[in-house]
């Protein structure tokens, strides 16, 4: 994905009584389920947790099409669709079957629909392919049931040679313009030895610009090098290394490209809308602002040099025209995938100021940003959140309400699940109906408190209790058994963990909804 595959010379790297009645329903019905620049700090910038449990998410993007989804790409080679802070559980698109994985700069890199994606069903994956993890940019169509891809309906637009399996580049998109601009790596090992990024005879190390309207890809029209010799018509720009991701400004077209340096200099490059394309960013002749020799290059609109972390590597983002978090506006948010800090950058005519952004608790691996239709900003994080992008204080999606009243299982084991009760006072009753570690029928539960999307409880297990007429209060006995924390991405998917002594452990499972108390509802 990012640097860790260069050379061995390059040292970058790389969780009361009166309402038995009604738990005693609800257990009954649980029951019947068990069998079926300048630098300033002037914006303090939140992260809140919104779609979790995923397995190495590297994109986020949306299809334009109304329904307030997002698509999130994992790298081995799965889509999976978010809608209001939950992960839908069937995948969108599944092709690990086809996509090389094997090392870690490889994998699905790249989404993007098609801007008739309502009335066409189109999109575009870039991924490498097996066997040998070339590039593979294809298009596919959504099927009948517009949460799945047919996954079947695959077409190659375009391919790229890849001599080493990393800088495979790999982010797409649509400009304004309407054609598909395509991310290009300059193929890998480390200092260029092949010399791709000034060679304009092969696509390594440039961004590309296609024309997908019809049933193959064509050069669009108006790219800088048609119809000459020993040039490929389908670039737009070169000289770059390796281009972890770019992005269009919804607003005024213009186009930020972030480079993965090697050893001197991360750079944000950027394009101003209406460019005839061109531009050489200047890999490898320069790294960072170039110095000397410079003539045809552009320079970049910020580099950034190297320090003495372990590692630099630049994750390229957008700029925010959302509407929810006005301090944002107009700035281009980027950030490092080793180093963990998510800046900004304003821009006003030449000039560009850099702003530090201080996010609440660690960053860490920030592999991508992502935009939804409504202009709101996320940070993805490599080992498996995606979080919302605010200026306030943290915020949840989901605050639990009432409505969370319910019995609650995972649907992967459903032979145990959870009674929770949500009472006055931001009090949570939950109990735990399950088996003993040796197998031995469970339960155990309590109360505790809430807070926004967060439940914490003190465990009890009851002990020494008889089965009628046998049954004697005086025997039964409450000893603590450890906590839960439940944790809540919706009214309908949550997650428990969980710490407990006699030979229980700890760990952690998803929840998700079975029933919802009689007259309450997700909506309330």
């Amino acid at each position: 994905m990012r640097r860790n595959l260069d050379d061995p010379s390059d040292t970058s790297c790389a969780e009361g009584s009166s309402r038995w009645p009604r738990i005693v329903a609800l257990l009954l019905t649980w029951l019947l389920a068990l069998f079926g620049a300048p630098v300033s700090a002037q914006i303090d910038l939140r992260l809140t947790a919104t779609y979790t449990g995923l397995t190495e998410p590297l994109y986020l993007t949306h299809a334009g099409d109304g329904s307030g989804r997002v698509f999130i790409v994992e790298r081995k080679g799965v889509i999976k669709i978010g809608r209001n802070g939950t992960v839908l559980a069937t995948p969108f698109l599944d092709i690990r079957d086809r996509v090389a994985s094997d090392e870690s700069e490889q994998g699905m890199l790249g989404l993007a629909f098609d801007p008739q994606f309502e009335s066409n069903g189109r999109f575009y994956v870039n991924y490498t392919g097996l066997p040998n993890g070339d590039t593979r940019v294809s298009r596919f169509q959504v099927s009948a049931d517009a949460n799945i891809a047919d996954a079947g309906s695959e077409q190659l637009m375009q391919g790229i040679g890849q001599p080493f399996p990393n800088h495979n580049g790999g982010w797409m998109g649509f400009g304004p313009d309407g054609f598909l601009y395509i991310a290009s790596g300059d193929g890998g090992s480390g200092g260029d030895p092949n010399g791709n990024g000034q060679n304009l005879n092969t696509l390594l190390g440039k961004i590309l610009r296609l024309d997908v309207s019809g049933q193959s890809a064509v050069p669009a029209p108006g790219n800088p090098f048609l119809n000459q010799s020993n040039r490929q018509p389908q670039i737009w720009a070169y000289g770059l290394r390796n281009p972890w991701r770019m992005s269009f400004d919804r607003q005024t077209g213009d186009l930020w490209i972030a480079d993965v340096g090697q050893d001197r200099a991360e750079e944000i490059n950027f394009q101003a809308a209406g460019s005839s394309g061109g531009q050489n960013y200047g890999w490898k002749v320069a790294e960072g602002t170039c110095t000397n020799n410079c003539t045809g290059l552009t320079q970049p609109a910020l580099s950034i040099p190297h320090t003495s972390q372990p590692c630099d590597s630049v994750t390229g983002g957008y700029v925010y025209r959302g509407s929810a978090y006005p301090r944002l506006h107009g700035l281009y948010i980027f950030g490092d995938y080793c180093r963990g800090y998510i800046d900004a950058l304003s821009r006003s005519g030449n000039t560009v100021t850099r702003q530090s952004l201080r996010p609440n608790g660690s960053v860490g691996f920030n592999a991508s940003f992502g935009e939804d239709e409504a202009g709101n900003l996320y940070l993805l994080d490599v080992r498996g959140t995606v979080f919302l992008i605010s200026d306030g204080p943290a915020q949840s999606l989901n605050t639990i309400t009432p409505a969370y009243t319910g019995t609650w299982i995972n649907n992967a084991e459903p032979g145990h699940g959870m009674l929770i009760e949500i009472l006055p006072d931001n009090r949570i009753l939950a109990w735990w109906f399950t088996y003993q570690p040796n197998g031995g029928q469970a339960w155990f539960g309590g109360i505790g408190t809430y807070s926004g999307n967060t439940a914490t409880i003190e465990v009890i297990k009851a002990e020494g209790g008889r089965f009628v007429p046998n049954f004697d209060p005086a025997s039964i006995s409450n000893p603590v058994l450890g906590t839960m924390r439940l944790t809540f991405d919706s009214c309908t998917n949550g997650r428990v963990e969980y710490q407990f002594t006699q030979g229980y452990g700890s760990g952690s499972w998803p929840i998700n909804r079975l029933t919802v108390a009689a007259g309450l509802s997700c909506a309330d």
